[in-house]
């Protein structure tokens, strides 16, 4: 579906945002390198039951690019003079990847301001990377890397995925057109190299030893076979994050809002209307849970 550019200063950046039905506030927020259209798949159908906001993140998409920080702290502060702007003292989150780990650390700074977190693939619950991210931390590396060409978009996307056809002409053309400006790939290096080096995720992007500390409902989902953060990321916060709930879809990569839309909007529908038990999915529900091999 299309929905309406709409423009608005938050946090002294011009942003991009999409808005749309009524009801309690969902924010979407994207993950590294992407833009509100990774969710395009999940607006409408999530904004039968609630107000679906979602942004690019300043550096991303087509907000403002000239940024002074991207980093998790920066971050946490534009999520709050969003809700600001909009008036909203409290709103649930899903987020996917990078986005996900802003959610995540927002929840646990602002738990006031959090009514429940979806977690889509996220980063920040284990070191462990995709070799192709960590080498964009690396300098002159990341630079070369991130040289535009609709080869190295199609790549990129066929590496997101585990149907590759959803690398669609269509999406490699997007994705090829946000990161073509060099203020983009500018973004994209800062944003990772705040986070991420050489050896995976850096300690201060971590928030492992906090989630004991979430004091809101979870919703965790994942790919198992997502190749830029591991599937046991997943079953380790699920052990963590007192009351969660972990679904984990089989046959699918690092964006489930992609590559299982419809089924992760039902997920995320029955959660954020709390109708979603907690706890591991049973067989009987529309996605298939596996741990790990040695998961108890």
């Amino acid at each position: 579906m299309v929905v309406e550019d709409k423009y608005a200063t938050i946090g002294g950046y011009r942003t991009r945002y999409w808005m749309l039905g009524d009801g309690p506030p969902v924010v979407l927020i994207h993950g590294l390198g992407a833009c509100v259209e990774w969710w395009q798949h999940n607006i409408e159908a999530l904004a039968k039951d609630f107000r679906v906001l979602a942004m690019d993140l300043p550096g991303f998409g087509l907000s403002d690019k000239n940024v002074e920080s991207l980093s998790l702290a920066a971050a946490r502060q534009f999520l709050s003079d969003f809700l600001d702007h909009f008036g909203l003292e409290k709103a649930s989150f899903v987020g996917n990847s990078m986005g996900g780990l802003v959610a995540l650390d927002f929840a646990l700074r602002h738990p006031g301001n959090v009514s429940a977190l979806v977690l889509a693939g996220s980063a920040g619950l284990g070191r462990e990377l995709s070799p192709a991210l960590r080498a964009l931390s690396v300098p002159l590396l990341g630079e070369l890397l991130t040289l535009p060409s609709r080869f190295a978009s199609r790549l990129m996307l066929r590496g997101v995925f585990h149907d590759k056809r959803h690398a669609t002409p269509d999406f490699v053309d997007l994705h090829h057109r946000m990161r073509k400006p060099w203020e983009a790939r500018r973004s994209v290096l800062a944003a990772t190299r705040a986070g991420v080096c050489l050896r995976g995720l850096r300690d201060e992007a971590l928030r492992v030893d906090d989630l004991c500390k979430l004091d809101v409902p979870v919703l965790v989902v994942w790919g198992s076979q997502d190749r830029i953060t591991p599937v046991s990321h997943a079953f380790a916060a699920h052990a963590a994050i007192p009351g969660s709930s972990l679904y984990i879809f089989d046959k699918c990569g690092h964006c489930v809002q992609i590559e299982r839309a419809e089924e992760f909007n039902q997920l995320a529908r029955r959660f954020l209307l709390n109708k979603l038990p907690g706890g591991l999915l049973s067989p009987s529900q529309p996605a298939k849970s596996t741990a790990p091999e040695g998961f108890p």
